[in-house]
């Protein structure tokens, strides 16, 4: 067995081979974070075939080479940054570089302090960045709707209360996208709106509901501001977009939480049969 320590950074990796007696191999050389530097990593190290490849994870930029690696059949065991920072701060110097760097992570694997990358874990990795990029799309979307939120507080601060303190439904979205202010709600042909009304809420708010929308627009403080109806429109759009990228990223996180064949999955199963 031959342990094969790999120092992961931006642009440049380090890699060094180490016996299981600790005799070094191969010294710490360099490859870089392409394509070819991957191949040239496969080159020096193809003549070891009972071997054992360790790297700290450290965010995205491990994430291309263990893929690579596990591709091309090697066992990679990933590391807890803080093994080898217990490592190092056990040095006497307590320097930073390649070369030692390659040797603590070396250690790291003889001493077990590691996990072995497993098909499962590959699937894990994508679903952690889903899982995170759908947050991020959350976030977003939720400071989208505090904006519009304000927009609405200066041409129809009334309309709140009229959707009983939730403006973010679809039924009002499709009556901003269409009428983005208390003026052009008053004046507003009454079969359309009832018609917009009805068709984008299932029947729940009616013609009844429409002459209640029209007279509270006729008596709203909300101010004519052109500019700020072009953004109330811009917003909507945007979180139309968002809606549907959150949908698509949603079957991405299903797709493999079926792979993964994870109890949660079963727990939300369960959740959205519930409602």
């Amino acid at each position: 067995m031959v342990y094969i320590g790999i120092d992961i950074a931006k642009f440049k990796h380090f890699a060094s081979v180490v016996s299981s007696d600790g005799e070094v191999i191969v010294k710490p050389f360099p490859f870089e974070n392409s394509r070819q530097g991957f191949m040239n990593l496969l080159e020096a190290i193809e003549n070891f075939h009972d071997c054992l490849i360790g790297l700290e994870s450290t965010g995205h930029y491990a994430e291309n080479l263990i893929f690579f690696l596990y591709q091309h059949c090697y066992k990679v065991g990933v590391i807890n940054p803080i093994q080898t920072d217990s490592l190092r701060d056990s040095n006497i110097r307590k320097t930073k570089t390649d070369k030692i760097d390659t040797n603590l992570i070396v250690q790291c694997l003889m001493l077990k302090k590691y996990s072995l990358v497993t098909s499962q874990d590959i699937n894990i990795i994508k679903l952690r960045r889903l899982s995170r990029f759908r947050l991020e799309m959350i976030q977003q979307q939720t400071r989208i709707k505090t904006q519009l939120t304000a927009c609405l507080d200066i041409v129809f601060p009334e309309l709140s209360s009229f959707f009983k303190g939730n403006l973010h439904l679809k039924v009002s979205y499709a009556l901003l996208e269409k009428y983005s202010s208390a003026k052009s709600i008053a004046h507003c042909r009454i079969d359309g709106l009832t018609n917009l009304l009805y068709n984008n809420s299932r029947g729940k708010y009616n013609y009844d509901k429409a002459l209640q929308l029209k007279a509270l627009a006729k008596e709203s403080i909300g101010l004519d501001n052109p500019a700020i109806e072009l953004q109330i429109q811009c917003l909507i759009k945007q979180l139309r977009l968002y809606q549907n990228q959150i949908k698509d990223n949603d079957l991405s996180i299903m797709t493999l939480m079926d792979l993964l064949n994870s109890p949660i999955l079963t727990w939300l199963y369960s959740r959205c049969y519930d409602y």
